[in-house]
């Protein structure tokens, strides 16, 4: 730490430790270190599991200045030393988390993966939707390291995906004091368990059921340990939520959601805010989201291809905003071009290159009649759809009567 941060006492920053941590590793002997900031965590050699920073940044954050390095010696010689996850389910049941991610996290993780070249076939996840967007799975948490448990490991254990999943969310509900949810003005709670699982805490709705809340609870989730909570009928407090999320899910990292969820009878499920300004609002940030996200899939797509040689062009989703101010998506779809092509919500189709005619329209409106022109690539998040052939005259005819 610089003498400047020492006299003014100011925290360091993420990567600062991060930084500091992987001279740490070096030192120890660790070779091939690949460090993905976005997930806070560190990958060294051939090996699948991942080295997660957050409890040490925060175990480090936690100690005086001249204790970081102690706290920074003690995990790098735990990840050195590091074994895999005990096979023995019955010694590491108590162990188990469950964690609340966005499928795209995984969908995008791996087709990084992959473009980097890395062998992914044997790489699968364990995961289940817990709503739209949403998807949990299971953790096992040492002080030293977060592993994500994966298929593989629960045959090994001999347990399925459920029974694991019930043991976990059990040890959540057995760490979690109810009462650690803060309000912020009236009507808006945000929740304060600081142990990085604040956002797992949807899986215990119950929580929110007991707070003061104008309709039924609704949470907005801007990244992996940042949970809003309000009421269904609580516009100015949604209104709020998103005026304080948008730094910390496109700027702090972890970001998990962009969407709000309330919670209405037994499940949770996206959820439109009811005043229209607000509802615009929401829906500009979940544009924004899919555009990164697409913008990333296109780029590890585009290095995939190149190296298999394969030839089909990976359309971008355009982030736009109308004279009104308000914010839209969009897509190009090219007459003689195999594409694969992101969902926006309005759809381009360049009619002919020489010309540059083109016709606009909603995206929605017009897949029930170009959808027998597109092929739903699997276990794609976010969906893309491969167009081989181009709609013909009479569907084009269609389109331009909608």
């Amino acid at each position: 730490m610089g003498l400047f941060d020492k006299l003014l006492h100011r925290k360091p920053t993420y990567d600062h430790f991060a930084a500091e941590f992987i001279r740490a590793m070096t030192a120890a002997g660790a070779r091939d270190i690949r460090h993905d900031a976005l997930a806070h965590s560190l990958h060294t050699g051939s090996g699948e599991a991942s080295h997660y920073l957050d409890n040490a940044f925060r175990d480090y954050l936690a100690a005086s200045p001249d204790g970081r390095s102690v706290v920074i010696q003690q995990y790098v010689r735990a990840f050195v030393s590091r074994t895999d996850v005990p096979n023995d389910y019955g010694t590491c049941k108590t162990e188990l988390l469950p964690v609340v991610r966005d499928p795209a996290y995984y969908s995008l993780s791996e087709l990084t993966l992959k473009a980097r070249g890395s062998d992914v076939s044997k790489l699968k996840f364990a995961t289940q939707e817990t709503a739209s967007g949403l998807c949990v799975a299971i953790a096992h948490d040492t002080p030293a390291n977060i592993v994500t448990v994966n298929t593989s490991q629960l045959q090994a254990w001999n347990v399925g995906f459920d029974g694991a999943f019930e043991q976990a969310l059990s040890n959540l509900r057995d760490k979690t004091d109810p009462t650690r949810i803060k309000q912020l003005a009236r009507g808006l709670y945000r929740g304060e368990w600081g142990d990085y699982y604040d956002t797992s805490r949807i899986l215990l709705p119950e929580i929110f059921h007991r707070l003061s809340l104008n309709g039924d609870p609704v949470v907005f989730l801007p990244n992996r340990t940042t949970l809003f909570v309000t009421g269904a009928y609580d516009v100015a407090a949604q209104a709020l939520i998103l005026k304080h999320s948008f730094q910390i899910h496109f700027e702090q990292g972890h970001a998990l959601s962009p969407n709000f969820y309330v919670h209405s009878g037994e499940n949770w499920s996206l959820f439109t805010p009811p005043d229209a300004a607000v509802a615009a609002q929401a829906r500009a940030f979940q544009y924004r989201r899919m555009a990164i996200d697409y913008e990333q899939q296109k780029k590890d797509l585009d290095e995939i291809h190149k190296k298999e040689k394969f030839d089909v062009f990976v359309a971008s989703s355009q982030l736009l905003k109308r004279k009104d101010e308000s914010m839209f998506t969009r897509c190009v779809w090219t007459n003689g071009v195999d594409t694969l092509l992101p969902v926006t919500e309005t759809l381009v189709l360049l009619l002919d290159l020489q010309s540059k005619e083109m016709l606009q329209v909603a995206w929605e409106k017009a897949f029930p009649i170009v959808s027998p022109h597109l092929e739903k690539v699997p276990g794609m998040v976010p969906v893309r759809y491969r167009a081989k052939t181009f709609p013909a005259a009479e569907q084009i005819q269609s389109l331009r009567n909608l």
